[in-house]
């Protein structure tokens, strides 16, 4: 097998890039493993601290009992500078450690108080992931690759 082309080569560290883009108020995908074998994919606001990923849900859906019942879930970030992926071990946490995960997660995205009343009727759990693999890639060099190779306008 041919190496993989430079515009599809990943980082695989936690770079200062990485952080910045974690930092952001950005929406992130969850995929979990459903109990035939396929993907349950979901959007979802996230939280990074300490090294790990957290989101908040209700423990009766999909993102939740899945962890719970196989421990392994993947977050993709799309930032428009950098794509994020990590994967690794998810924890469902419940009680007042969910809850303060929770708070924290609803003012990174400056949730109103009516929006954090509503999530707090609703979900009362937060899925930790310890990140156990990094990916990340740019289309930098993508772009640079076609903008050059590209026809000339007119």
């Amino acid at each position: 097998m041919d190496a993989v082309p430079a515009a599809y080569r990943m980082g695989r560290e936690l770079t200062d890039d990485v952080r910045a883009a974690l930092a952001a108020t950005l929406n992130a995908t969850v995929g979990t493993v459903d109990a035939d074998g396929t993907v349950n994919l979901a959007n979802v606001w996230f939280l990074f601290e300490d090294g790990k990923l957290y989101y908040e849900t209700a423990s009766t859906t999909a993102k939740a009992r899945n962890v719970a019942e196989r421990g392994v879930v993947t977050m993709l970030v799309s930032h428009p500078e950098i794509d994020i992926r990590a994967a690794g071990r998810g924890r469902v946490i419940t009680g007042e450690e969910a809850a303060a995960i929770n708070e924290r997660l609803r003012a990174k995205y400056d949730a109103t108080e009516a929006q954090r009343a509503y999530f707090r009727t609703i979900d009362d759990c937060a899925v930790e992931i310890s990140v156990e693999r990094w990916r990340s890639w740019t289309n930098t060099e993508l772009r640079r690759q076609i903008t050059r190779s590209a026809p000339p306008e007119g």
